[in-house]
């Protein structure tokens, strides 16, 4: 119901500009929820394409990525999104999770004490990512 109407919202938009990149963006979120990854990447593609310092695009595709199994894509796309906005907390995180993933453990506790800097007052992030943090540097060792 709601998806199907936002989808042909964004289309309209899209027809009128071209070059939305907004609509772009949010039609890739509503592809990625809808399981169209590879629709939701080409969404985020364009998007990117025509706002290349937009970090949110960057951690979406990431996102898509990921959920496709292409991890080495999603944690490039992770960085690009921190290179575009230092602030993006939830991209740390998602970096961090997948380096803990592939036991890349320094790395993935430099990105989640990161996130913790960038997002002092978000504390439903912070209480998940210092249980994570401690259980990365639990299965780190000394």
């Amino acid at each position: 119901g709601r998806l199907a109407e936002a989808m042909t919202e964004f289309e309209r938009a899209l027809k009128i500009h071209p070059r939305f990149a907004a609509a772009f963006q949010n039609r890739g979120v509503l592809r990625g929820i809808n399981g169209d990854l590879d629709g939701a990447i080409r969404d985020f593609d364009e998007a990117i394409a025509i706002l290349p310092s937009q970090g949110d695009a960057y951690f979406n595709r990431g996102f898509a990525w990921q959920s496709k199994g292409n991890h080495e894509r999603a944690i490039e796309d992770y960085g690009r999104a921190i290179r575009h906005q230092p602030t993006h907390a939830m991209a740390y995180v998602a970096r961090g999770q997948l380096y803990r993933r592939f036991a890349r453990y320094d790395k993935a506790i430099a990105d989640l004490r990161r996130a913790l800097e960038v997002a002092p007052t978000n504390w439903p992030l912070r209480a998940e990512v210092e249980k994570t943090l401690k259980a990365v540097i639990a299965q780190k060792g000394p």
